[in-house]
């Protein structure tokens, strides 16, 4: 495999240990639904609930941030990533 998946099957390790709930995948996030799957993860599509222990999305929206915030803050895990685009344009401005 490849680092990039290495990587992420790590952090879900890292994320997910102790704990014995599910991985849910926002349905946005369908390929790393795919990979981890290939990958013998189990997982699901799913909003952020109560019955997960690891909640994987992207940065670009904040439609379930309360639900988000809430999940995190009963020891919920969050794997959530994007691409700093802006960040870039800025630089290249500059």
């Amino acid at each position: 495999i490849g680092p990039l998946t290495r990587f992420l099957l790590d952090t879900i390790k890292w994320l997910g240990a102790g704990k014995k709930g599910r991985i849910g995948i926002n349905p946005n996030l369908k390929s790393l639904h795919d990979l981890l799957t290939q990958q013998k993860v189990v997982c699901k599509i799913s909003a952020p609930t109560d019955n997960l222990s690891i909640y994987c999305c992207q940065s670009y929206s904040n439609t379930e941030a309360k639900k988000i915030h809430e999940f995190v803050a009963e020891g919920g895990g969050l794997l959530i990533g994007g691409h700093a685009w802006c960040d870039l344009s800025v630089t290249l401005q500059e």
